[in-house]
């Protein structure tokens, strides 16, 4: 180093300032060199490192609602439909084509075995089997049993509406499908004064009857559905309700009634 440092002394002023300019340009040269090269790493690891969103806290519950929301989903059938009756099953419930099963919104007929269940059916069947019905939709779309849940038309005539009023079925409203609930109630008792159908007195005259033959056993009566047992003339029996033995009554879980204070 000391020798390099005689040398430098002895050349000319020329050379020195030449040697001098070689040392700077040299330095020059690694400086843009370092610059360059941290540039260009920057760079690489933005293209091997996704860039991150920024997200302030005040942006987050949005984010979530986005994250958290579900695909709409169209209702499984329109309000209204135009099909065809294939098969009567009984005075409240059709089966059109499809395989489908439908069973009358806001009111019930007998069942099967019941007083007057015979002549609901017919009746139903005489209104809209093998007919084009229109089918409208209240609120629900399906019952617990899988049935479509709809109001019936054939042509002008509303079905559900023309059973109550001949007394083949009764007023029952099941929310949140009440659309035609008063109008079903006003129909029941038109019904009833006139005596229509089921109103008629019959049902209730057949089951005195099952009492009569069954002697000295207490008998009660169940509607359907219901958890309660009553005696006869209770005004919360149904027109479809059917007699028991109270034994049988206690046997299936069936309570006493609060308000008719039924045998025990």
């Amino acid at each position: 180093m000391r020798d390099f440092g005689k040398w430098l002394k002895s050349l000319p002023v020329f050379l020195k300032a030449l040697v001098a300019g070689s040392i700077v340009v040299q330095l020059t040269f690694l400086a843009l060199y370092g610059v360059l090269a941290a540039a260009t790493f920057s760079q690489v690891q933005k293209v091997l490192k996704p860039e991150r969103a920024m997200i302030i806290p005040r942006q987050l519950p949005s984010q979530r609602k986005n994250l958290a929301a579900k695909p709409e989903t169209k209702s499984e059938s329109p309000a209204k439909e135009t099909v065809m009756v294939t098969r009567v099953i009984d005075g409240d419930t059709i089966e059109v084509e499809g395989g489908r099963k439908v069973r009358y919104i806001g009111i019930d007929s007998p069942e099967e075995g019941r007083p007057y269940s015979k002549e609901a059916f017919a009746k139903n069947r005489e209104l809209v089997e093998g007919k084009v019905v229109t089918l409208e939709k209240d609120v629900s779309e399906k019952d617990v049993f899988g049935r479509l849940l709809r109001y019936v038309y054939v042509g002008d005539t509303f079905v559900n509406a023309q059973l109550v009023e001949e007394g083949m079925a009764e007023a029952k409203a099941y929310p949140p499908d009440v659309a035609h609930e008063d109008e079903f109630q006003e129909l029941e008792e038109e019904a009833k004064e006139s005596g229509k159908g089921m109103w008629q007195g019959e049902s209730f005259q057949n089951q005195r009857s099952f009492q009569d033959q069954q002697g000295q056993q207490q008998i009660v009566y169940l509607n359907e559905p219901g958890f309660e047992y009553h005696v006869f003339g209770c005004s919360r029996l149904g027109s479809d309700a059917w007699p028991v033995s109270l034994d049988e009554a206690k046997a299936s879980g069936f309570k006493p009634c609060t308000q008719c204070n039924p045998p025990r």
